[in-house]
């Protein structure tokens, strides 16, 4: 018997040994899809990434890229029937960083401008928390955000001596609720599909929940996450 006394004690450790030693996946090495870096929320240093999305009523064009800090510049366009168009530029970082998760937050500055039937401008700022889950090539994700754009309207008062024109600023709120789910075909390429439902000019404005689907793409370092 204690001839094979070795032979059992080394079997504990080929068994941990094997996992460690099994050929990677792509989605198990590396780091995760660059599909996953903007609903994410912030790309690694030297990544970037890029989302285009069209549906109804929204559609978008945003691009990152990462910067060591932890920090990423964000460029973003939205648009609401090609009617209503909300171009900005911000930074969005990562708050907490897992393996299965994400939480980020990120400040976009910019304006607002609205053709139609109503003709406005104004500036606009928008703070956004996201937060993503990881399930393999699968990344379900959920995002809310307050919008304030201020607008300055004129007005011309005509009376015995003349015009005279006078200024007044108003806000708009708009409330932003979006959730979807990425899937990373490869590393560098990913879709999506997404709910998005602005409420502009909360509360006395009613809006409409949409829908829309969205092509994910980026490249650069993907480092594996490691714990603290």
């Amino acid at each position: 018997m204690s001839r094979w006394a070795p032979l059992f004690l080394l079997l504990p450790s080929l068994a941990l040994a094997g996992p460690k030693d099994a050929e990677p996946t792509p989605f198990s090495q590396g780091g995760d899809p660059a599909a996953f870096d903007i609903p994410g929320g912030g790309s690694p240093a030297g990544a970037w990434a890029v989302a285009v999305s069209g549906g109804y009523p929204w559609s978008s064009l945003r691009a990152q890229v990462g910067i060591r800090g932890g920090l990423t510049p964000v460029l973003s366009l939205e648009t609401a029937l090609f009617r209503r168009w909300e171009p900005s530029l911000g930074v969005s970082g990562r708050i907490l960083d897992r393996p299965r998760g994400r939480i980020s937050g990120e400040l976009l500055v910019g304006w607002t401008i609205e053709a139609g039937e109503v003709h406005q401008n104004g500036p606009r700022a928008l703070a956004r928390v996201r937060v993503l889950g990881i399930l393999g090539r699968v990344a379900p994700w959920f995002s809310v955000a307050t919008g304030h754009t201020v607008y300055v309207d004129e007005t011309v008062r005509i009376s015995a001596e003349g015009e005279a024109s006078e200024l007044s600023a108003r806000h708009e709120w708009t409330p932003v609720i979006e959730a979807g789910v990425v899937v990373g075909i490869t590393k560098n390429l990913g879709v999506e599909l997404g709910f998005d439902w602005h409420f502009v000019g909360a509360p006395d404005r009613f809006a409409l929940p949409g829908l829309r689907f969205g092509v994910h793409f980026g490249a650069g370092p993907r480092p594996a996450w490691e714990a603290p």
